[in-house]
């Protein structure tokens, strides 16, 4: 079973998919909120999936169909019961085998795209609001809690020793 995704490896990932090349076999991006519940996540990839099939032609739906196969194995088995969120990169290996799962604390969007290149713009997302998440828990932490009911002029929270 695979751990959450920290900050750090978040970056790496990242950058990692940025630089990857583009071929004639499609990236599958599939981004997934497991907050609700197994079956709200898995309706949503096979109603997704379903209207790519749609749009998709000879060699680009068989490695289309190729991808999907192995995203939902990995899906089936490794996700943590810690995470809310899922993004999975893959690629079929006609176009160079790729597969790189990542698992969140925080929610994701039901979305999924099939592109020669990786979509990020999720991931990024995340990056963002975990940035300024840090950022501002960082503040907080700087500042003490005299300081702030000393400019609100409330008088400071102290347990009363007996």
């Amino acid at each position: 079973m695979a751990e959450l995704t920290n900050f750090h490896e978040l970056k790496q990932h990242i950058a990692l998919l940025a630089s990857v090349e583009k071929t004639d076999a499609l990236f599958i991006s599939c981004y997934l909120n497991l907050k609700n519940s197994q079956t709200s996540w898995q309706d949503a990839l096979n109603k997704q999936a379903q209207l790519l099939r749609g749009m998709l032609k000879g060699n680009n739906l068989a490695d289309f169909e190729d991808t999907l196969e192995k995203t939902e194995a990995w899906l089936g088995s490794n996700l943590s019961p810690n995470a809310e969120g899922v993004a999975l990169f893959a690629r079929s290996t006609f176009g160079g085998g790729f597969l790189l799962p990542m698992q969140f604390s925080a929610p994701l969007p039901n979305w999924i795209t099939a592109y020669p290149t990786p979509n990020t713009y999720y991931l990024a997302k995340l990056m963002e609001n975990r940035h300024h998440h840090y950022w501002c828990s960082q503040w907080w932490d700087s500042v003490s809690a005299d300081w702030l009911c000393r400019r609100s002029q409330r008088p400071v929270l102290q347990a009363a020793s007996q």
